[in-house]
């Protein structure tokens, strides 16, 4: 596992900590000299993405929304247009934390899914936002248009789709290099329609995929695959934004969401005792990507479309897949947090076989303030630091849960 601590480059920023003072959430965009925050993602062109974001003065709620569409591009084989999941975030000061849950839902009356990944992070970005929302979807835009080598991650997603057999598997087939051979990381990859549709949500907003053109562009998709969806039904699909669960530790609060079975106590410590063994099986096809910028706020998002490229049904006309709507994937997203100093100490996220289990393990090690226990549990893709995520923090570590694959890095 790779550890990451923030040693030379941190004391600089303590030492221009002590001369300016705890810096607070700013009123304006302004770059940012020396560190600027911390990234981590499944997808590492995504966690470039990220820290540019937090390196050009975005918070934590920028980076996450701008990766979330990045990957759209560069891991559609987990993220598209019409993925679910959850977010977690926290504002510097604030006495809750936000929880944003999208679930894969499908429309009772015609069985359509609904897209709600959109709307979810443009939830996140009115809320804990701070950069245009133009500049979030514009990489992967260009990404889309351009084109850009296929990554190892999702290269590998390919290879373990055509392990499998169904529209998935025959989606995955269609994928190849531009003289006709097979696809493998380093392949060229444009989404030109994708690209298109990107356009429509950074010149006028994620209304445009409920109500404006992009809501017909949509619409006109699921009909060619025979799944209509009313008008009026696309532009009422809507997240669900509340307050989360959470464990009381001796010190901390773990703020949780995802969609994984409940732990039957309460207290982080009896939960962790409680939850099944850490396990570095299976991660699902789950893309997970937290940050962490310098004025202490973070948040931490998991996306899915229920299996490698969903259902394997391209909606013509929009470069996204469908979501596989049968399939039960379990992700847990977790926010330590400490309440009376209003300090985040971790924002992870972990899928797959014993998800809780891993997570709660770095929960545990988070509320412990060891600086020799820093570093992420394997199998998770989050960050964490001894004493807090805020610019003060000595000693910190960034992770991806699949290693050689994601990517963590300081933002600097």
């Amino acid at each position: 596992m790779t550890r990451l601590r923030v040693l030379g480059a941190m004391a600089l920023a303590l030492t221009l900590a002590a001369c300016g003072g705890e810096r607070t959430t700013p009123a304006k965009v302004e770059p940012v000299q020396g560190y600027a925050g911390l990234v981590a993602s499944d997808e590492p062109r995504a966690t470039l993405i990220g820290r540019d974001v937090l390196v050009s003065g975005g918070l934590a709620a920028d980076a996450v929304v701008a990766m979330g569409f990045a990957m759209t591009a560069t891991l559609p084989s987990r993220v598209g247009l019409a993925s679910g999941g959850a977010c977690l975030a926290y504002r510097q000061g604030s006495e809750t934390v936000d929880r944003i849950d999208f679930p894969l839902q499908r429309d009772p009356a015609s069985g359509a899914g609904l897209p709600l990944m959109p709307r979810a992070l443009a939830l996140l970005h009115a809320r804990q936002g701070l950069m245009r929302w133009d500049q979030l979807v514009a990489p992967a835009e260009s990404l889309s248009r351009i084109g850009f080598p296929a990554s190892r991650a999702f290269a590998a997603d390919v290879l373990a789709a055509l392990r499998g057999v169904g529209p998935a598997a025959d989606h995955a087939r269609t994928l190849r290099a531009r003289d006709g051979s097979g696809f493998g990381e380093g392949v060229l990859v444009q989404w030109p329609d994708l690209a298109s549709m990107l356009s429509g949500l950074r010149r006028t907003g994620a209304g445009y995929h409920y109500s404006g053109a992009g809501s017909k562009r949509w619409r006109d998709g699921l009909d060619a695959l025979g799944r209509p969806l009313s008008r009026e039904r696309l532009a009422e699909a809507l997240p669900d934004l509340g307050e989360p669960r959470s464990l009381e530790g001796s010190l901390d609060r773990l703020a949780l969401a995802g969609a994984f079975a409940w732990p039957a106590s309460s207290e982080l410590e009896t939960a962790a005792a409680g939850a099944a063994p850490a396990s570095v099986a299976d991660h699902g096809a789950v893309a997970k990507f937290a940050a962490a910028d310098t004025f202490g706020n973070t948040a931490v998002c998991v996306l899915t479309l229920g299996g490698f490229f969903g259902s394997g049904e391209l909606l013509p006309g929009t470069g996204s897949l469908a979501a596989d709507y049968g399939a039960d994937e379990t992700y847990v997203l977790g926010l330590l947090w400490n309440p009376p100093t209003q300090r985040p100490l971790m924002s992870a996220a972990a899928s797959g076989e014993a998800a809780l289990g891993r997570l709660l393990d770095e929960s545990l090690r988070g509320s412990q303030r060891d600086p020799d226990l820093v570093s992420v549990e394997k199998g998770v893709t989050g960050l964490r630091c001894a004493r807090s995520l805020r610019r003060d923090a000595f000693e910190c570590a960034v992770e991806a849960a699949e290693p050689g694959r994601g990517l963590g890095m300081i933002a600097q």
